[in-house]
């Protein structure tokens, strides 16, 4: 599934800055997590370095074997620095991230202006950033040169400071229309059934069916939504046979189990037949009875027992 051609529309703001050389210093994208915020922001950098795309002079999607979307995918590009908890560590968190980052990008920012390459800066959930790390931040967005693009992302624009938001070019992801995540799926030749469930399933969300999908095919979906249900036993059955189920660790990992089946049963409620409804609308109303009762401090081996038992006898 490619991003940017799900968010065309947001993608066009960047094609019309590349063909002028007029890009914003930061741009501040917001939105719903699992919307491909950070993803989207990565297909962006990597199309605005990408050499094919430097020599005609336009902005199209990455060409993946440039000499620089190769370094890219590689992760090693000299002009693309991502800031995030799983690549090193954390800005928000690491004191050592922090000096690399007031120290690092000036020596970066100083030398960009002697090549017509940009240096680009992913900077995920923008709103989590230390106290140190947001006052270098604002002293390096006022210092950057028209060569230094920043990528802020946030899930909520109201928890990201007003003095950030004010030096940003602002972009909202909002959930897409059916009809254009469909289209991206529309080789698989679907039925409209599927495609209901398809959606359904992430909630318009492109982020959230890109990361699902980066590890199966579409057939691969539909497998690991039955073969969930399994999983969910299993994880029940564990947790069921240790000695001390009475722990705040056990009843935490309780408690997401049983949300897991409830979301799972709601699933296959919305599309089942008029007669199976009733069914799982039982299923639905006794599992959330035990996760009341675990969640208030209830034995969560009888109440997960429960949950098994009723969840077994709803898939028969």
């Amino acid at each position: 599934m490619d991003i940017l051609d799900v968010r065309k529309s947001e993608f066009e703001i960047f094609r019309y800055s590349f063909l002028k050389d007029n890009f914003s210093n930061v741009y501040l994208i917001f939105g719903p997590k699992y919307s491909g915020k950070k993803t989207f922001s990565k297909e962006v950098s990597q199309a605005i370095l990408c050499d094919k795309n430097n020599t005609e002079k336009k902005l199209e999607k990455p060409c993946r074997i440039c000499k620089s979307c190769k370094s890219f995918d590689l992760g090693a590009n000299e002009n693309f620095f991502f800031f995030g908890k799983n690549e090193a560590e954390s800005i928000g968190l690491s004191k050592d991230s922090i000096k690399f980052f007031s120290e690092g990008i000036d020596i970066i920012t100083k030398t960009s202006l002697k090549t017509d390459k940009k240096n680009i800066f992913v900077i995920p959930e923008v709103e989590n950033l230390s106290g140190d790390a947001v006052s270098y931040l604002l002293k390096t967005l006022d210092d950057a040169n028209k060569n230094t693009i920043f990528f802020l992302t946030s899930n909520k624009i109201s928890k990201v400071l007003k003095t950030i938001v004010s030096r940003s070019f602002i972009i909202r992801f909002n959930q897409i229309p059916k009809n254009r995540f469909l289209d991206v799926f529309s080789l698989y030749k679907l039925e409209r059934n599927d495609q209901d469930k398809l959606y359904f399933r992430f909630m318009g969300l492109d982020g959230r069916a890109i990361k699902n999908f980066s590890k199966s095919d579409i057939n691969g979906f539909f497998r690991s939504e039955s073969e969930a249900l399994s999983k969910s036993d299993e994880k029940i059955s564990e947790i069921i046979s240790k000695e001390n189920t009475s722990s705040d660790n056990h009843r935490e990992k309780a408690v997401k189990l049983v949300e897991q089946v409830i979301d799972f049963l709601s699933f296959e409620m919305k599309f089942s037949d008029d007669a199976s409804k009733i069914n799982f609308l039982d299923k639905i109303e006794n599992t959330l009875l035990s996760l009341e009762n675990i969640q208030k401090n209830g034995n969560i081996k009888i109440n997960l027992d429960f949950v098994f038992l009723n969840l077994t006898w709803s898939t028969n």
